[in-house]
C-alpha cells in the first residue's frame, strides 16, 4: 500500500511538472512583439501551458504625465488577420468572458501588466468542470490593442506567427 503510495505521488509530481514546463512543440515568430508611439510603448508575449499557447502577456509603458486607458471592448483577438472575440482575464468567469468589460487605467508615467486570453476560447473542461483556456490554433495570432490617450483612440496591432514543430 505504502508503495502505491509513493507512486501516485511521484506520477501526480511528474504530471504537475510537466504541465509548468514551457512548451517546445510550439514555436513562435517573433517570440515578442512591441510597438511605440508617442503615448506609450506596448511589449506582447506569448505563453504557453503544457502543449500550445494559450494567452498573452501585456505590457503597456505610458510615457505620458496623463492617464492611459486600455478600452477592452474595442481590443480584439486577432486570428489569421481577423477579428475573434475579445479577450478575458484571469478572474474572469466563464458566463461573464464576452460581456462588456470596463477599461484598465494606466497611470501618468506607469508601467501595466496583465495576462489576457481570447474569450472564445475560453470553456468548461470536460474532465475537470472547470473554465480552461484554450489553445491558440497555428497561424497568425495577436492582439488589435486600442487605448485611449489625450481624448484620441490609438489602434496598435500585434502579431506573431505559431508553428507546431
Amino acid at each position: 500500500m505504502k508503495k502505491l503510495l509513493c507512486l501516485c505521488a511521484f506520477i501526480t509530481v511528474a504530471l504537475v511538472a510537466v504541465a509548468c514546463a514551457p512548451s517546445s512543440l510550439w514555436k513562435s515568430d517573433p517570440t515578442t512583439k512591441q510597438i511605440q508611439n508617442e503615448y506609450f510603448d506596448a511589449e506582447l508575449l506569448p505563453f504557453s501551458i503544457m502543449a500550445g499557447y494559450i494567452g498573452f502577456d501585456l505590457t503597456i509603458r505610458n510615457k505620458t504625465t496623463n492617464r492611459l486607458e486600455v478600452d477592452w471592448n474595442k481590443t480584439f483577438y486577432l486570428y489569421d488577420g481577423k477579428r475573434n472575440g475579445v479577450f478575458t482575464f484571469e478572474d474572469t468567469a466563464l458566463t461573464d468572458r464576452n460581456k462588456p468589460k470596463p477599461p484598465d487605467i494606466v497611470a501618468g508615467n506607469a508601467k501595466f501588466l496583465k495576462k489576457i486570453y481570447p474569450s472564445n476560447l475560453f470553456e468548461l473542461s470536460v474532465i475537470a468542470g472547470a473554465p480552461l483556456h484554450g489553445e491558440m490554433k497555428a497561424g497568425e495570432n495577436g492582439v488589435y490593442l486600442t487605448v485611449i490617450a489625450d481624448g484620441k483612440e490609438i489602434a496598435e496591432t500585434l502579431t506573431f506567427h505559431f508553428v507546431k514543430q
